[in-house]
């Protein structure tokens, strides 16, 4: 495993234009000489285009870019044949630059969610590759996401779907809206991806307290470092924090750090007795360095994964990493200052619920190697009637 995380950039539009080159020569020049860059091609799988769309893809790295750029086709998570997962699983493994674009956000939600491609894009992530998002893909990773043609086109009720949620791990609860200046409505409002002014309100009201919305204009992209807990804009436009009608917003150039991302960033957040306890743990957290924090993340998608499986073995890239993402958290807890931190607790609750849902997964002897590694770390676990216990033995 790398010892730090990839970058997570996502893009409000024009993700094959001149204005995002820039960007995405920026994270390109983060590869190796060697490395190797992937397109998804999911969120647009349905459109009878969708292999068109691939190919402007390929086009614009060839010529733009002078890069090239494989595609790992993964258009139906349930008309896909072993072959083609297969074959895309092969091209994500290797990948440290990863692309997914235009499409449906509700499409490209149902079919990476509980699939093994989605499961080695998360896993690929973890060991320092690059993921760029736009436009649809962008909603999708967000722990809420809009599904804009559902309301925009065939009148559902505005309500949110559930996101994939990839930047919660990482403690920031967001509601990413790409297109947030979108102007081609003309004599009517389509900002905010479409919704207007009127549908937004509707939808921000349905949000949870700690979930902030980041709008990102069109030709624009932020970039993600969790490393270094940053977050730089870039483009033509501008990012929009918005927090219950209160906004924050970034010009092209700005960078700010993860903290402002979060609710209690805001004014009109909860404060004091009022604020939930969750809001109040997440916020007093201390930053960890980059192998707990990925160690952490893996745990928590091992665990996801294992919940929306139906079959373990689908999700055999998840299960084989987690040798080596034990050997990495066994690293980070060598020393003694590493147990004593105050917030510990929540991460060993963490490893008692992955190893529970390991346990229930027949997966004994990786729970069992869970166990073991905290018992090494000085963390020892006693399974009673009530649950898990864990308490702090002399090594």
């Amino acid at each position: 495993m790398s010892n730090q995380l990839g970058t997570i950039t996502l893009m409000g539009s024009g993700e094959l234009t001149d204005a995002m080159a820039r960007v995405h020569r920026a994270i390109l020049a983060r590869l190796e000489p060697n490395g190797n860059a992937v397109f998804v091609d999911t969120p647009a799988g349905f459109e009878l285009n969708a292999d068109e769309i691939s190919a402007r893809a390929v086009e614009y790295f060839q010529k733009r870019l002078q890069r090239a750029l494989a595609v790992a086709s993964f258009k139906n998570k349930t008309r896909a044949t072993a072959r083609e997962v297969e074959a895309a699983l092969r091209l994500l493994r290797n990948a440290n630059y990863i692309f997914a674009g235009p499409g449906s956000p509700s499409y490209a939600i149902r079919n990476w969610r509980g699939a093994a491609v989605w499961d080695t894009l998360v896993a690929r992530f973890m060991q320092g590759a690059h993921l760029v998002f736009a436009s649809a893909a962008s909603i999708g990773v967000g722990c809420c996401a809009l599904p804009v043609y559902e309301i925009y086109k065939a009148g559902m009720d505005v309500e949110w779907m559930d996101g994939l949620d990839l930047l919660g791990p990482l403690g920031l609860k967001l509601a990413i809206i790409p297109h947030w200046n979108n102007a081609e409505g003309g004599t009517f409002d389509t900002r905010h991806c479409y919704m207007g002014a009127p549908r937004l309100k509707i939808l921000e009201e349905k949000l949870a307290y700690d979930v902030v919305i980041l709008g990102i204009d069109e030709h624009t992209a932020c970039t993600l470092d969790p490393n270094l807990r940053t977050v730089a804009v870039n483009g033509a436009g501008a990012l929009t924090l918005r927090y219950r009608g209160e906004e924050k917003i970034f010009s092209a150039g700005s960078e700010f750090s993860f903290d402002v991302l979060r609710a209690s960033a805001f004014s009109s957040a909860p404060r004091a007795k009022s604020q939930p306890r969750e809001l109040m743990k997440l916020e007093s957290d201390a930053p960890h360095p980059p192998q707990f924090v990925a160690t952490q993340l893996y745990l928590i998608h091992l665990a996801r994964a294992l919940q929306d499986a139906r079959e373990v073995n689908a999700h055999r890239e998840l299960i084989d990493h987690a040798h080596d993402a034990m050997h990495e958290l066994a690293h980070e807890w060598r020393g003694a200052d590493q147990l004593n931190a105050p917030d510990i607790a929540p991460f060993v609750e963490l490893v008692i619920q992955t190893r529970a849902q390991l346990r229930a997964a027949k997966q004994f002897a990786l729970a069992d190697q869970l166990r073991d590694e905290l018992s090494a770390r000085g963390i020892a676990l006693e399974d009673t009637a009530r649950g898990t216990l864990w308490r702090r033995i002399s090594l």
